[in-house]
């Protein structure tokens, strides 16, 4: 049934293009011409094969629309309450995203290290020293958490972070990667 609903929904707003409106009304009147001159009998057959035509380039762009839009992810370093860090996550889309992996890359004296968060997820409004860490499988939309254990540093001050997933929507896998910037210190 939802889904049905969800093509219902698509149908509409395809169907409220202003070209599709247009090639509709022209389509009738070309019905009405035929009753008062049936030698146009041409005009339906050709308004109806440009309302057709015109019905699939905006389903097309509205497809497009839907399905191209990425993912927003925002990601920041951030010491919380004096003594740890975090990787504040959100979720700046409209879309809900599932199936997280979180890595995070970076340099130390030893070499490149690298480090998987998505089981090392709490909430923002919890206290870090009293809750467990857990597993993040859904990101809803303007959804905002933080990784814990994450490094406090690096030797040239950035981290790479990668984030892939599935957008929940319409099942869209993506990977989200950025370098930011956390505390530089020597070799």
């Amino acid at each position: 049934m939802e889904k049905f609903k969800k093509f219902v929904s698509y149908v509409n707003s395809v169907g409220k293009s202003w070209l599709n409106i247009v090639f509709f009304v022209l389509d009738l009147l070309s019905f009405l011409a035929i009753y008062f001159n049936p030698s146009l009998t041409y005009l339906p057959i050709l308004f109806t094969l440009f309302l057709l035509v015109s019905f699939a380039y905006s389903s097309f762009l509205y497809f497009e629309k839907t399905v191209g839009e990425e993912v927003s992810i925002i990601v920041k370093h951030k010491p919380v309450q004096r003594i740890y860090r975090v990787l504040e996550i959100y979720n700046a889309s409209t879309y809900d995203i599932g199936d997280i992996e979180i890595r995070v890359e970076w340099e130390q004296s030893e070499g490149s290290q690298f480090r998987n968060l998505e089981d090392a997820v709490v909430d923002v409004n919890a206290e870090i020293v009293k809750v467990s860490p857990s597993q993040l499988s859904v990101l809803k939309s303007k959804e905002k958490v933080w990784a814990v254990n994450v490094p406090h540093h690096s030797t040239d001050g950035k981290m790479n972070v990668v984030i892939k997933g599935l957008r929940l929507d319409i099942g869209k896998p993506f990977i989200f990667e950025k370098e930011i910037e956390v505390p530089k210190v020597a070799k």
